[in-house]
């Protein structure tokens, strides 16, 4: 019984510390137009441990012509913007690629700036009739990036697949909850001590 209880204390605390995650943030402001084109920035994420849980947060455009500034808060052109030319992808430093706006996603065409924050546990999948601020889902799970390394440049990647109503780019911030592998492994490996000690103990 005694075995059991320490069995459970030791299972709850190497769980207590695997949960403990340190945000990582890193952004890229530069700012970009696309009009049947694409680019990509990067946002370099500087810290150890392995990935529990990915959220991005993107400010951009889809605008009728013509393309607007890095001051600029909403459209200019007031006619049709072809919000279904959009698209956007992050890629992991391992190469592991998530879609979070495919072309067709939006099917409408009223443009508008908007902030964009992807994360799993949103209520909804981002796409519609109109593009709006708020917190979705991507088109694919970010949970594709669990477990992965966290430290590395990721990569967000993003265009316009036809030509007018071009897509601006301002911003960018990804947040990477890590989980610390060195403390969680060192737990571990004390509890397997623990438990030797204690079998040692019961055999004499």
């Amino acid at each position: 019984m005694r075995s059991i209880r320490i069995l459970a204390v030791l299972g709850a605390l190497v769980g207590i510390v695997s949960a403990q995650a340190a945000p990582i943030v890193a952004t890229n402001n530069t700012f970009g137009t696309f009009d049947r084109s694409s680019g990509t920035r990067n946002l370099v994420v500087t810290g150890p441990g392995a990935v529990a849980d990915v959220d991005i947060l993107i400010d951009f455009a889809k605008c009728d012509d013509p393309a607007i500034g890095p001051a600029n808060t909403s459209c200019i052109g007031a006619g049709y913007a072809y919000l279904s030319e959009t698209f956007f992808y992050l890629l992991s430093p391992t190469g592991t690629r998530v879609n979070l706006i495919n072309t067709g996603t939006f099917t409408g065409g009223q443009g508008a700036r908007v902030q964009i924050n992807f994360d799993d546990a949103a209520a909804s999948v981002v796409g519609g009739a109109a593009m709006s601020s708020g917190t979705f889902r991507g088109v694919q799970s970010l949970s594709a990036f669990n477990g992965q390394v966290a430290a590395g440049t990721w990569i967000l990647g993003m265009g316009d697949s036809v030509g007018a109503d071009p897509l601006s780019f301002f911003s960018a911030r990804l947040t990477v909850n890590a989980v610390s592998e060195p403390a969680s492994l060192g737990l571990l490996g004390l509890s397997m001590l623990v438990l030797g000690t204690f079998a040692r103990r019961r055999q004499a």
